[in-house]
């Protein structure tokens, strides 16, 4: 099953953000979760590609369970959307990865429920992710791309809001049937391991734009957290904890 996976040696990147991999499995315990069989949320793009390169390393390393990538077209952007789940099917299956992909009319469905647009899609993934879930015998776990950025958008987001102490503890790792390998990552350490790769990825154009709040987060407010300490993922990484 992991024949065509390319297990040459990691560049300094991949090595590095490999071993915050394994750490997240063995500090939070994914490694039951994993063994239990897993759904890859699979956008396409850059985090979710490398977690599902990821897993199958860590897969060929230790002990087999099965792996399905499901790929959830929002019908948000069109073209767009669609390119994106050819890209995500096209890569599993030169990995020789079961794929499924799902379309839901997200902005119907916001409309609908009186939410955004963020909130409905993400309702409307982890709804999908457990209806496969309940429909099958061999996977119990969802694993998503959640990175330590991510994180540290997070936990300003929620200090902005006014939130307290749970707030400030940022992306929860593991939740009932969620885990999230990627959570000590870094984005940038993301793009450079994948880059040494040669692997390629989905860039989400709404990404870009700053009219949303965490979009002006990671745009504007990041950099200049930059300037401040050499690692801010890192230092939300220890508050979180």
């Amino acid at each position: 099953m992991d024949n065509k996976l390319n297990l040459s040696p990691l560049g300094e990147s991949g090595q590095r953000a490999y071993a915050l991999f394994k750490d997240a499995i063995r500090d939070f315990n994914m490694a039951p979760m994993l063994a239990d069989g897993v759904i890859v949320g699979l956008s396409g793009g850059a985090d979710s590609v490398l977690l599902l390169r990821f897993l199958l390393r860590y897969r060929a390393e230790n002990s087999y369970f099965p792996i399905l990538a499901v790929h959830v077209n929002h019908m948000i952007r069109g073209e767009e959307a669609d390119r994106d789940e050819s890209f995500s099917c096209s890569l599993c299956r030169a990995l020789d990865v079961e794929f499924m992909a799902v379309s839901v009319n997200v902005p119907e469905y916001s409309k609908q429920n009186g939410i955004g647009l963020e909130e409905a899609a993400r309702k409307v993934r982890y709804s999908k992710f457990q209806e496969i879930i309940c429909s099958r015998n061999d996977i119990s776990t969802v694993c998503v791309a959640h990175n330590a950025t991510d994180n540290l958008e997070t936990t300003l987001f929620n200090m902005m809001r006014g939130a307290g102490t749970r707030g400030a503890s940022g992306i929860v790792p593991t939740r009932d049937y969620i885990a999230r390998p990627l959570i000590y990552v870094s984005k940038s350490l993301v793009i450079d391991t994948l880059s040494e790769m040669g692997e390629e990825y989905a860039t989400d154009s709404t990404n870009v734009s700053t009219d949303y709040s965490r979009n002006f987060i990671r745009h504007r407010i990041l950099p200049l957290l930059g300037e401040i300490t050499k690692s801010p993922e890192a230092a939300a990484t220890r508050l979180s904890r």
